[in-house]
C-alpha cells in the first residue's frame, strides 16, 4: 500500500497542529491518497462575481465576454494514509497568481468552497491551509452513464452533480497548486495526481439546492451546463503542506 512507483517520488515528513479540542494531530505530508475516484466539471459563471471572491493579486481564467470559469469537483477518497476514509465536494477557480513584489504570474486554483463528511478533515482543511470546510453527508451512484453526487444535509439534499463515464479515455500525470488563504497569507501547496481520466464536452449538469454551497454557486451565476467534465474511476493524489507564501 502507498508502494507504488507514484508514491516513491514524493518524500514524506512528519508535521503536527493542536486542532480546537486543544488535541495534537500528527500526519505525514504529502498526504497519500490511493484509489480515489473523481468527477469535476467546468462552468462558466459571472467574471465580476468571481474576482469578488478572489485574494489580492489573483484573477480567474476567463470564460467568454463578463465571464470566469469555476470548477466543480468531488471526490471519493477510499483509501487516505493515516485517516479514515473520506469524500468531499468543492468549487473554486482557475486563476493567474501575480505576488506582491513580481512580475511573473503564476497558475493554481483556488479553493473557495468545500464540505466532507469527516470532521478530523474539516481540522486539518482549517488549521493546516486555512480553508472553510464544513459538514455534509453524500450519496455516489452510476446512473444511465453517468456518475453521481448528491449531497445532502439535515435530511434535505441540497445538490446533486453528475458527470459522463464516457469519452476520451487517456493516462495522465500532474501537478497543481492549490491556493488558500490562512492568517493573512496566501498559501500555495502542491497537489499532484497520476491515474486515468475520461473526458468530454457533452452532458453532465448540476442541480442547486437549499443549501449554502448551492446559494453561493447560484449567486455566481454558475451555468447548469458545463462547458467539459471529467471522470477519473481510479487515481492516486498527493497533498502537501504550503511551500510558498505571500501577503494577502
Amino acid at each position: 500500500m502507498f508502494d507504488n512507483a507514484f508514491f516513491k517520488k514524493f518524500p514524506q515528513a512528519e508535521s503536527s497542529f493542536i486542532d480546537d479540542e486543544g488535541s495534537e494531530k500528527k500526519y505525514l505530508f504529502p498526504t497519500f491518497y490511493e484509489g480515489s475516484r473523481a468527477m469535476m466539471a467546468a462552468f462558466t459563471c459571472s467574471w465580476k462575481k468571481a474576482q469578488a471572491q478572489l485574494p489580492k493579486g489573483c484573477y480567474p481564467t476567463p470564460g467568454g465576454l463578463g465571464k470566469a470559469v469555476a470548477i466543480v469537483s468531488a471526490f471519493e477518497y477510499n483509501n487516505v494514509q493515516g485517516m479514515d476514509p473520506y469524500n468531499e465536494i468543492l468549487f473554486g477557480f482557475p486563476v493567474v497568481q501575480v505576488p506582491a513584489g513580481s512580475l511573473v504570474p503564476k497558475s493554481g486554483f483556488y479553493v473557495a468552497r468545500l464540505v466532507v463528511d469527516q470532521p478530523d478533515n474539516v481540522q486539518r482543511g482549517k488549521h493546516l491551509w486555512g480553508m472553510s470546510k464544513s459538514l455534509g453527508e453524500f450519496k455516489f451512484y452510476d446512473r444511465d452513464g453517468s456518475r453521481v453526487c448528491e449531497l445532502w444535509r439535515n435530511g434535505r439534499m441540497g445538490l446533486k452533480f453528475e458527470v459522463p463515464r464516457q469519452g476520451r479515455s487517456r493516462t495522465f500525470e500532474e501537478c497543481r497548486y492549490l491556493i488558500s488563504v490562512k492568517g493573512g497569507e496566501i498559501l500555495r501547496s502542491r497537489s499532484c495526481m497520476s491515474g486515468r481520466r475520461i473526458e468530454a464536452r457533452n452532458g453532465g449538469n448540476i442541480t442547486l439546492g437549499a443549501d449554502p454551497m448551492a446559494a453561493e454557486l447560484k449567486g455566481l451565476g454558475v451555468a447548469s451546463e458545463p462547458i467539459f467534465t471529467r471522470y477519473m474511476p481510479n487515481m492516486n493524489q498527493t497533498l502537501n503542506l504550503a511551500s510558498e507564501k505571500s501577503a494577502a
